[in-house]
């Protein structure tokens, strides 16, 4: 077995999906597998729910050709409007257009094969980074009504802070605008999309016919609103080494700590590298941000949080963690010793570095606690970055 590796639950996965279907049942989704499925492993976990969604969604045109050469059928949209004509005529990938020159170019492409592309047109309602500008849409609406091979599927945006709710309203009105404009011209519009995961769960307003999940699929998501949503990955790695510090020394980068007692500390092959106590830099943010995040600083500081568990048993890390390792207390655990696996809380999606994935099932899928997996994981694939 590896030092360190991401176990993630299909089955949980498939749960979610499930979960999130039942209490949107007007709603077509799409599932968001982009940056490698937020670390789970985008062939593996598309392969896993092909069937449970209506519709897949990529940040990059090379994901959405990677999971069709692996197989996957489901229709995919790429959610950034940066695409080649003919690779997604070639693999059967739906672009998103935000300006009329590639609204153009693809019909034209379209026209060579004499097939017919579907695309799905960005509005930039507020976020100001994708997205045509309402003041444009007249433009490109008239253009798109005079070329052929082209097909109008779906109209979408992006909320820019689903906690503001006076933004969240004022881009919704910009999108209603939208929408409306295009009915006008009577074009039919088979999805439209704006929700993410925390505005489906908490703005049925913003769910139109279709909604985009990514962080409630994975079960990175605090507000569940009552729904029964499972987290589907854990990060775990091996103590590999043990050691005895004497009381009075001085531990880790920066001498940050000092041993009150004499203690016996477990070495884990994880750091900062892996995102271990990895922060947000507060950039050119308002003075509320930074007085938030001070504020949220100190707390942690005072009361900090448990990052490592064996047996759901909470380990005190020891000094400071460093890019590739950390350090545990073990001095009360004399039964926990080298080569026994413990799990890492942190926030990153495991993109730093070459982690393996191991796919494992529950002992049985209607278990509702997340925390019940099998004890000697049951590998259905392993699959390395």
């Amino acid at each position: 077995m590896c030092n360190a590796f991401f176990e993630i639950n299909l089955d949980h996965i498939i749960s979610n999906v499930e979960e999130l279907k039942n209490e949107m049942f007007q709603q077509s989704i799409m599932a968001i597998v982009k940056g490698e499925a937020y670390g789970h492993g985008s062939v593996e976990v598309a392969k896993a729910i092909e069937n449970h969604v209506d519709y897949l969604g990529v940040g990059l045109e090379y994901e959405a050709i990677k999971l069709r050469e692996n197989g996957i059928h489901k229709p995919i949209l790429i959610l950034s409007p940066y695409f080649d004509a003919e690779r997604v005529l070639d693999f059967h990938i739906t672009p998103s257009i935000d300006n009329i020159d590639d609204l153009i170019h693809l019909s034209e492409k379209a026209a060579e094969r004499d097939a017919v592309a579907k695309f799905h047109l960005k509005i930039n309602t507020g976020m100001n980074r994708f997205g045509i500008s309402p003041e444009k849409l007249d433009s490109f609406i008239d253009t798109y009504l005079n070329l052929k091979n082209i097909s109008l599927e779906g109209i979408f945006s992006h909320f820019a802070a689903v906690y503001n709710q006076a933004y969240v309203n004022h881009q919704l009105a910009i999108f209603n605008s939208s929408i409306e404009k295009l009915k006008e011209k009577n074009i039919d519009i088979p999805f439209i999309h704006m929700a993410n995961s925390k505005a489906a769960i908490e703005m049925p307003k913003a769910r139109f016919n279709m909604i985009r999940v990514g962080n409630a699929i994975y079960g990175k998501i605090m507000n569940k609103k009552g729904l029964s949503i499972k987290t589907a990955g854990k990060f775990k790695a091996k103590i590999i080494d043990t050691r005895e510090i004497k009381k009075g020394e001085l531990v880790g980068y920066g001498i940050a700590y000092k041993a009150e007692r004499d203690i016996r500390v477990g070495i884990i092959p994880i750091g900062f590298y892996d995102g271990f106590e990895v922060g947000r830099e507060i950039k050119n943010y308002s003075l509320k941000d930074i007085l938030r995040s001070a504020l949220k600083s100190f707390y942690r500081y005072k009361k900090p949080r448990d990052l490592v568990y064996i047996d759901n048993k909470p380990l005190k890390t020891v000094g400071k963690a460093n890019m590739q390792f950390l350090l545990v207390d073990l001095t009360d655990q004399n039964d926990i010793g080298v080569d026994q696996i413990v799990e890492i809380v942190t926030p990153s999606f495991f993109v730093g570095r070459d982690i393996e994935r191991k796919y494992v099932k529950t002992i049985d899928p209607s278990l509702q606690d997340e925390t019940k997996l099998v004890d000697k994981e049951v590998a259905i694939s392993s699959l390395d970055k």
